[in-house]
């Protein structure tokens, strides 16, 4: 529930209320007559706010790599990027080892192409980095 509206018999008599924010600190007045013109703006504004909370946490828990050795470091703080070779047996020893998976391979991001498999030194098979992450 991105908004709460409140308001009891006094408010209604006055023809006020509160608007809470699940996301901003404290609550705002508003006048009952306004409210279909205001509740729009706020829910624009709640997914705007929502939207880039996500976006930057998922830039501080995205990490670059190009051995093992910081994977399996930079596999215990978010999401990796790193090229492979999209090799299955690779991916499953990858997997049993650090409970990573690959995630996708993006459309845009850090390029691939041209450098060796983190993990078993064959070429990159993806013009991307691959995304890899846990599941928890």
């Amino acid at each position: 529930m991105p908004l709460r509206l409140e308001f009891g018999l006094r408010d209604l008599d006055k023809g006020i209320g509160l608007i809470a924010s699940r996301i901003a600190d404290g609550k705002e007045e508003y006048r009952l007559d306004e409210v279909a013109n205001r509740v729009p703006d706020m829910l624009e504004n709640f997914h705007h706010q929502l939207y880039q909370r996500a976006k930057s946490f998922r830039e501080q828990k995205s990490f670059e790599v190009s051995s093992y050795e910081e994977f399996k470091e930079k596999i215990e703080e978010g999401f990796v990027y790193a090229a492979h070779c999209g090799d299955p047996e690779s991916e499953a020893a990858i997997q049993e080892e650090t409970k990573a998976t690959p995630r996708c391979i993006p459309l845009e991001g850090p390029s691939a192409e041209g450098l060796s498999c983190f993990h078993t030194g064959k070429p990159s098979a993806y013009p991307r980095k691959v995304i890899f992450a846990k599941a928890y």
